[in-house]
């Protein structure tokens, strides 16, 4: 089973179509989709980014596998705008946005309270309390790395592969101008509990970094001008290592 595995993508289109179409060159079980879909800032307003994001959507829900996703804290900002609006006309409006993308066939927010079937014998979820040896936990961001068949996030803007772990990282990163802004995209080949391959394809000037003081993260996936890797910035970045020491 191929699932194709994206990071955030920040109103990244571009990023998003090109990462699309590598995807697709696999024969894909379904989307996964870690959150944060609208810009990471912007000048636009409550309704730019609802269309920003319906676009957004609608390019994961045109690829025509299921698309599993969780909202991530950008989205649920804008949600909290889109509330907050005083005027009643601008609220009908952004609702009739949200509501278009709600009733897009193939998109699907993994819920808290149960877990959903994705092929004949994996589930997903997004509560770290329905886990076991056969269920991906997706979730924008937890502080823990939790056992199950396959850890699934992002929030952080680096990807980092370790056994049962995979941070997608970001698809697209809308910095100011000079950044490294197109990140990288993941096929997750999953044939059983211990056997899943991942293939991590650059969208852009990205490079794999294994750290030879914290070699259990795994691999990470960082922006070319990264002299170190992320745990080495800053420990509390660690996922693997904490768990060992018991933090």
């Amino acid at each position: 089973m191929i699932i194709g595995v994206l990071g955030d993508i920040h109103g990244g289109i571009s990023a998003l179509r090109r990462a699309l179409n590598w995807l697709l060159g696999y024969d894909l079980e379904a989307l996964l989709c870690v959150g944060d879909f609208v810009p990471l800032a912007s000048d636009l307003d409550v309704l730019q980014e609802l269309y920003v994001l319906e676009e957004v959507m609608e390019l994961l829900n045109d690829v025509g596998v299921p698309v599993m996703y969780v909202w991530g804290n950008r989205d649920l900002e804008l949600f909290e705008r889109v509330v907050s609006l005083e005027d009643l006309s601008s609220r009908r409006e952004c609702l009739k946005v949200i509501d278009r993308i709600i009733k897009m066939r193939n998109l699907i927010e993994v819920p808290r309270d149960t877990r959903i079937r994705l092929g004949d014998t994996i589930y997903v979820t997004r509560n770290p309390m329905l886990l076991d040896s056969r269920t991906i936990y997706l979730t924008h961001y937890d502080n823990y790395l939790r056992s199950c068949l396959l850890h699934v996030e992002g929030h952080v803007h680096y990807a980092q592969i370790a056994k049962g772990y995979i941070n997608a990282g970001y698809i697209h990163r809308n910095l100011p101008k000079g950044a490294y802004a197109d990140g990288m995209v993941i096929a997750a080949d999953i044939a059983g509990s211990n056997n899943v391959r991942v293939l991590v394809k650059p969208l852009g000037a990205v490079k794999p970094l294994i750290c030879a003081k914290h070699i259990s993260e795994g691999v990470f996936f960082v922006p070319s001008n990264w002299r170190l890797c992320p745990v080495c910035y800053d420990f509390a970045k660690a996922k693997v290592s904490r768990v060992a020491l018991h933090i």
